[in-house]
């Protein structure tokens, strides 16, 4: 289309600029987009380039994408989302469906939003429950235009199954995009935790039933890697994701859990919830506990001085956690955030004992320093995170140079040295907060 004609369909276009603003207004349309208007989209910009993982080289190879065009909106079903948690349109309220009518009417249809995404399964014979034709991603924007703004048609992005692939491959494919879209372009309603966990978790059952044609092992590795290429580039931080990985995990292999600690009350392991009511560290006139994320070591220990100038008579016992484990060994990761953070914190104390003790020279001229370990502020144990060799249910205790845990079911206890590591510097971030 020459610049010309897409200047007299959709008005005069932006200059200076990589991905021009054009709008469709609804109200001159007649109740349909047209193909002219497919043709404007089209030339907008290189849609495989811009979006490799929709339109291009990074879609997964059981799904083709065939192109552009008028997609008649009374052959899908709008109002059910197989792959979002909640069920999709019918599932969100009137009110955010009414703003979302209300911006496309007010502001007219932009083309700048990669376009709504169907699928067809054509002669490949579906899944028990897929219907023929799949909305993978724009119910809401579909709805709307359907319902609400009385339009017709729709400018789609075609999909179809690769040639070679099985019905349960395929479908898992579909199950990815349809999270992985919703990260890119979807501003009426982003993707939830909820939903990649949902997602992740139907790929490693269909793997289980398929025996190993289609879907995910449950194994860490893969698990991982999933919820990444559901999450895409577009959502949620790299701890997070693996707090979302070891979700998924535990469910399926409770026997080596691992434990993404969050301050957040509707959390699965909530701080507060196991210090106080499974580790019964209760605050008395004696003893005051504080949890901390391993990572804010400086701030813990400045807040562990400012409790115990509080509480003069009480001892100071600090707890610290470590947050959402990464890495690809999380025991190991787990043993190097607890003793790198009692060592620093320890140093911290030392470094301030001798700082400010001014009670006379010992034998060899050196000031006298109080052991930070024998002092009223101490590192009193740990929270666990790996089940594979820990106990979930109960503290790890701190007792001199070594982190340590009685197993009832073992008969050798948990331990591990906290001075055969460099001490590294952490910034003082608190993870356990994170979305």
């Amino acid at each position: 289309m020459s610049m010309v004609s897409l200047q007299k369909s959709v008005g005069p276009l932006p200059t200076n600029t990589k991905t021009p603003y054009i709008t469709i207004d609804l109200s001159k349309r007649n109740g349909k987009f047209t193909n002219e208007d497919v043709e404007v989209y089209k030339n907008i910009m290189d849609w495989k380039t811009i979006f490799p993982e929709v339109f291009g080289v990074d879609l997964p190879p059981a799904l083709t994408f065939v192109g552009f065009g008028l997609g008649d909106n009374s052959t899908v079903d709008f109002e059910t989302q197989r792959f979002r948690d909640g069920g999709g349109t019918k599932s969100d309220s009137s009110t955010k469906l009414d703003r979302l009518a209300s911006s496309i009417g007010r502001n007219g249809w932009k083309l700048k939003y990669a376009a709504p995404c169907w699928f067809d399964w054509g002669a490949l014979k579906p899944p028990n429950g897929w219907k023929s034709r799949v909305v993978i991603t724009g119910n809401g924007r579909g709805s709307v235009l359907k319902n609400r703004l009385g339009m017709e048609n729709c400018i789609v992005g075609f999909f179809v199954p690769t040639e070679g692939y099985t019905p349960e491959q395929v479908a898992d494919a579909l199950e990815e995009c349809g999270g992985k879209f919703n990260t890119i372009h979807d501003p009426h309603e982003p993707i939830s935790k909820n939903t990649v966990k949902e997602l992740v978790s139907a790929s490693i059952e269909r793997y289980q039933k398929t025996n190993g044609e289609a879907g995910i092992p449950n194994t860490p590795e893969a698990i991982l890697d999933k919820v990444n290429r559901i999450c895409g580039q577009g959502v949620f931080t790299a701890n997070t994701r693996y707090g979302i990985a070891q979700e998924v995990d535990n469910n399926y292999n409770p026997h080596r859990r691992v434990i993404p600690w969050t301050n957040v009350k509707t959390g699965t392991y909530v701080l507060v919830d196991y210090l106080r009511n499974r580790y019964k560290f209760i605050d008395t006139d004696k003893v005051k506990y504080m949890y901390v994320s391993f990572s804010t070591v400086s701030q813990a220990w400045h807040k562990a001085v400012e409790l115990s100038v509080k509480y003069p008579k009480a001892e100071i016992r600090v707890v610290p956690h470590t947050g959402t484990l990464e890495g690809s060994c999380y025991h190991t990761v787990y043993k190097e955030r607890i003793k790198n953070f009692i060592n620093k914190f320890n140093n911290l104390t030392k470094n301030a004992l001798e700082a400010f003790n001014t009670s006379g020279p010992d034998s060899s001229g050196n000031k006298k320093v109080q052991n930070p370990l024998k002092n009223k502020i101490t590192v009193y144990a740990a929270f666990p995170a790996v089940g594979e060799f820990q106990n979930i249910e109960a503290p790890i205790f701190i007792n001199g140079d070594r982190a340590y845990q009685k197993l009832s079911d073992n008969p050798k206890d948990y331990s591990f040295s906290i001075n055969d590591i460099d001490i590294l510097s952490f910034i003082d971030v608190d993870e356990s907060t994170e979305e």
